[in-house]
């Protein structure tokens, strides 16, 4: 997945969060970020604080509680998983999936006990 530049001139996708947005806020939107080799997928659901982290060996997904951390270039979801921590960051700007050609508004980040993969991000359909 790639992030490129936005072109001159042209207007990016709004920041997933602001600095006006709290974590109890119910207009929060909800994402559902993706990235590939590996292959994965995390749902955000509830007011941000629910994700569900879905990979090919985990196809039912795990379950985790995060906090949203907003700013003013985007959103972290962080949170621990036992000993392990983990953080979701979703970030306004274009981002394409590279096998798909796929186009979206956000770019996303997953660590997981330090590991970090690339993707990208999208609204979840209401």
């Amino acid at each position: 997945m790639t992030k490129p530049a936005a072109p001159e001139g042209s207007t990016q996708a709004p920041i997933p969060g602001s600095a006006t947005t709290t974590p109890s806020d119910k207009s929060l939107p909800q994402f559902i970020a993706r990235g590939n080799e590996p292959f994965w997928s995390i749902s955000v659901s509830g007011n941000g604080n629910t994700l569900t982290w879905i990979t090919p060996e985990n196809p039912k997904g795990t379950r985790l509680s995060a906090q949203q951390v907003t700013s003013g270039d985007g959103v972290r979801y962080i949170g621990r998983d036992g000993d392990k921590t983990f953080m979701l960051e979703v970030v306004g700007g274009a981002c394409t999936d590279t096998m798909s050609g796929h186009s979206f508004e956000f770019a996303a980040t997953w660590v997981y006990a330090g590991d970090s993969n690339a993707g990208c991000a999208e609204r979840a359909a209401k």
